[in-house]
């Protein structure tokens, strides 16, 4: 219900801010000099990294995945309604991508992967695979025939799909 921080090199409290919401995720961008943090309202709330000063609140609950580079922070939850995309230099809402997942980031390719958990009770209704979407349109561009958590990995240009066991994909195909 409370972000507090504490000063490592004295062991001791910081700041403390009541946000009033269970958090879900917090995710730290430092280039920007910010804090991201959800909740279970359905917000998303944006710090100063060095005052805690919140900036504003944008729309999105569930689990972060920052794409610095591109200036995008994806908000979701798995089987959720859907991807929530921010536009961190505008604050604002980017787009939406319909239904949830885990979500991936491809910085220099600038795309994005969703995919699910899959237990022994099998893949949701629907779930096809990894979808791929462009990072700029938030368009799919494509779908890998592999159901799971997809993890990327930039220095291989691979993409690791978790589904009880991991397959490894090749990033261009």
């Amino acid at each position: 219900h409370s972000l507090l921080s504490v000063d490592l090199a004295a062991m001791a409290q910081g700041d403390y801010l009541p946000l009033g919401v269970e958090l879900k995720d917090m995710v730290v961008d430092s280039t920007a000099g910010r804090v991201y943090v959800s909740g279970t309202a359905g917000q998303v709330y944006v710090l100063d990294s060095a005052t805690y000063e919140r900036l504003v609140t944008l729309p999105g609950q569930g689990r972060l995945t920052l794409d610095a580079p591109h200036h995008r922070l994806y908000v979701w939850e798995d089987y959720g309604d859907q991807v929530t995309a921010l536009d961190l230099e505008t604050l604002s809402l980017a787009g939406i991508i319909p239904e949830g997942g885990y979500v991936s980031v491809d910085s220099q390719a600038n795309r994005l992967f969703v995919g699910h958990h899959i237990g022994y009770e099998g893949p949701g209704p629907g779930d096809e695979g990894v979808r791929v979407f462009d990072g700029e349109t938030l368009e799919q561009i494509a779908t890998a025939a592999m159901l799971g958590i997809p993890t990327y990995n930039p220095l291989a240009d691979e993409l690791y799909v978790i589904n009880l066991t991991a397959h490894i994909l090749d990033g261009q195909t």
